[in-house]
């Protein structure tokens, strides 16, 4: 089990970095917005 579990993460880790990165510019995004908007 655990053998397959490691090779989906490896798998998974570059779609789960890409979508983290895109989630972190929309907080900064959305945080600037905010600051406009106060």
């Amino acid at each position: 089990m655990s053998e397959i579990e490691c090779d989906m993460s490896d798998a998974e880790r570059p779609a789960l970095v890409s979508f983290v990165t895109e989630w972190r510019a929309f907080l900064q995004m959305s945080a600037e917005v905010d600051e406009e908007q106060s």
